[in-house]
């Protein structure tokens, strides 16, 4: 039985999902079994908990859960690492990208690490702020979306 975080998560589906599509197979041909946990998290405690035999997480939670919950994470292992792949982008509407509410956003994100309440929020995600991304960072993620969206 394999647990998958969501089927709209990269990390936690679309990576798997794509592996499999290079075997020409699929997740109902290859597990016994597979369900949705709908949280990363939950993927690792249902693998932890013998619920799930493996799963699909993302690396930035595994390493968050390493820190904070490691008497969880030392039940379970990794077993396959993928590249890496861009963080999962913030994104608006194109068309309303120069309003005052856009760039607002835009800024408190971008200056978080300079805001001491951004700082803090920063540091309960574990994260050293947010930049503006290159497309072609998510060249990568959008190969697989493609390799899979041909097999269906």
């Amino acid at each position: 039985m394999h647990a998958f975080s969501d089927p709209d998560s990269t990390s936690g589906f679309l990576v798997t999902r794509s592996l499999l599509a290079l075997r020409h197979t699929t997740p109902a041909q290859f597990f016994r079994t597979f369900f949705f946990t709908y949280g990363h998290r939950n993927v690792v405690r249902a693998v932890a908990t013998g619920l799930a035999e493996s799963g699909s997480i993302d690396g930035y939670v595994w390493d968050v859960m390493r820190e904070r919950e490691p008497e969880l994470i030392n039940k379970t292992r990794v077993v396959y690492t993928s590249e890496k792949l861009g963080f999962p982008p913030i994104v608006g509407l194109k068309s309303a990208q120069e309003t005052m509410t856009a760039k607002a956003i835009s800024a408190a994100f971008l200056e978080m690490p300079t805001d001491p309440l951004g700082q803090q929020i920063l540091s309960i995600l574990e994260l050293d702020g947010f930049t503006k991304a290159d497309p072609d960072l998510y060249q990568g993620t959008l190969e697989k979306w493609l390799l899979v969206k041909a097999q269906a």
